[in-house]
């Protein structure tokens, strides 16, 4: 191989390398909310709740999310429940510089529920909402933690 032609595929590889850092440190700066309730249905006897999820990108990239999935947990007087799982394998679009909403699919643990609600009941009505997960964005796994206070 001559000199030049090893010059072009040395600075393509450097040019392809650096999207690729570059593409995975913006996606790293998505930032996820709890967003509206779209509907409630069953599976069965598992109760199944769709909603949508916020993402906010501040970056001047578009990406793909090709997965969601975690746990919701509810905390109520120290007290942690398991009372969801939420998912979603639909390829979905997060555009540039805007806020995206994705629908996510939260499939509700009844024993949980009813824990959490029990507690709820017995010792007020205040509660701290947590959901821990990841999302694939193009490959990369980025953490997602939601608190939301009810």
């Amino acid at each position: 191989m001559d000199k030049p032609l090893k010059g072009i595929l040395a600075v393509v590889a450097v040019l392809v390398g650096y999207n690729l850092f570059a593409r995975k440190n913006a996606a790293g700066t998505l930032n996820f909310l709890p967003g509206n309730l779209k509907a409630i249905g069953s599976d069965g006897i598992t109760p199944i709740v769709t909603v949508g999820l916020l993402v906010q990108n501040t970056s001047n990239q578009s990406y793909t999310l090709n997965s969601i999935a975690g746990t919701v947990y509810a905390n109520n007087d120290g007290n942690t429940y398991n009372i969801g799982n939420v998912s979603s394998f639909e390829q979905q679009r997060i555009s540039p510089n805007s806020q995206s909403e994705l629908t996510v699919e939260m499939r509700l643990a009844l024993i949980g529920l009813v824990s959490d609600v029990i507690n709820s009941i017995s010792s007020g009505y205040g509660q701290d909402i947590l959901f821990k997960g990841y999302a694939n964005v193009e490959g990369v796994q980025i953490p997602i933690v939601i608190n939301y206070k009810l």
